[in-house]
């Protein structure tokens, strides 16, 4: 009997770990998204939930096959407000990154170097002052599939090599600076099935495979929603006949930005409850959201009634942080602009 169990336990120690899904978003587990990156172990799943997050030092993908994954590029944004260098950063191997709008970077949408590749796909990947993917220094590289490129100031992709292990498949290539750029040919990756148009360099893309096409997708709007009008080029067309590029028909619902600072969007805010736990995770919730600021705290004092207060805080931003409460909160909330001091901004009172 001594032996068996010893047989059993040892079995149990060479299981592999069951991989986990971490979850970002409104009254998740994790609001902040390197935060829940750096919890997650390799293979784990980050799952970001519909909405505008800010990441001004851009994201770090450090784990081998972790997936991030967000809700569609037409629901959750990653945006770098011109400051992060790269929106994402895959610095390891085996990385999936797809769901998402990746916009903002000061240089790149997504950046991956060394030995590190990854997947990226059904992403658009928009408005980065440089390229839309940088492949630099090293060997890295990656599947890049069912995207979407349009107004990044240098190029869609740039290569430091042109890497066999590279695909380039199903994507549009709209308006960049340049189409795909690298520091050799593309002769060895694979550039199939993808529609270029508005790049200096189209025509070297588009030759090297039959299946490409040179010629306008037809957006909704060629700025802001990237869904295909009806006899877009696009349909129908990739590999197997599914569209090319991130996204269908249809039209962008609304996701809201946050205001910025200079516009009144950070405001002190002070959240009274007797369930501390409840009041922090409100408060969190605010504070990814980008409406208070860090001078922002809980405390137990609650009026009888449930209401918000407010005194410089704007009515939009008031109904944006009134609905973030809803949310986690079980209860009917009033509002009042009588406020009567200069120390706080935005009072919530939860009994």
């Amino acid at each position: 009997m001594k032996v068996i169990t010893v047989i059993a336990a040892t079995l149990l120690l060479i299981l592999p770990v069951a991989a986990k899904t971490v979850n970002v978003g409104l009254g998740a587990e994790y609001t902040d998204v390197q935060t829940a990156l750096d919890a997650a172990s390799s293979g784990d799943v980050v799952n970001v939930a519909a909405g505008y997050y800010s990441v001004p030092d851009g994201v770090e993908v450090k784990k081998s096959n972790v997936t991030l994954k967000g809700a569609g590029p037409e629901q959750t944004y990653l945006d770098g407000e011109g400051d992060a260098y790269s929106v994402i950063k895959i610095g390891a191997e085996g990385v999936t990154v797809t769901g998402f709008t990746l916009k903002g970077g000061s240089s790149h949408g997504v950046y991956i170097n060394s030995s590190n590749w990854g997947n990226i796909h059904h992403n658009v990947i928009t408005g980065n002052g440089d390229r839309g993917i940088l492949l630099g220094m090293g060997t890295p590289h990656a599947v890049i599939d069912h995207n979407t490129f349009a107004n990044n100031k240098v190029s869609a992709i740039y290569a430091y090599t042109d890497d066999p292990r590279t695909k380039f498949t199903n994507n549009v290539v709209y308006k960049n600076g340049r189409s795909i750029v690298t520091d050799s040919t593309m002769s060895h990756m694979t550039v199939k099935y993808n529609c270029f148009h508005g790049q200096s360099n189209d025509e070297a893309a588009v030759a090297t495979s039959k299946t490409n096409l040179h010629d306008d997708p037809m957006f909704v709007d060629a700025e802001s929603d990237f869904h295909l009008q009806k006899g877009s080029p696009c349909l129908g067309k990739g590999e197997k006949k599914p569209n090319i590029g991130a996204l269908g028909t249809g039209t962008n619902p609304v996701v809201e930005k946050p205001a910025s600072k200079e516009n009144g969007g950070q405001y002190r805010v002070v959240v009274f409850t007797n369930d501390e736990d409840l009041g922090e995770k409100i408060l969190n919730v605010i504070k990814a959201a980008g409406y208070a600021d860090d001078e922002s705290y809980v405390t137990d004092e609650p009026d009888d009634d449930a209401n918000i207060k407010y005194g410089a805080a704007g009515s939009d931003d008031i109904k944006a942080i009134r609905k973030l409460v809803s949310a986690l909160y079980d209860g009917k909330i009033d509002l009042s602009d009588e406020f009567d001091s200069d120390d706080n901004d935005v009072f919530i009172s939860l009994p």
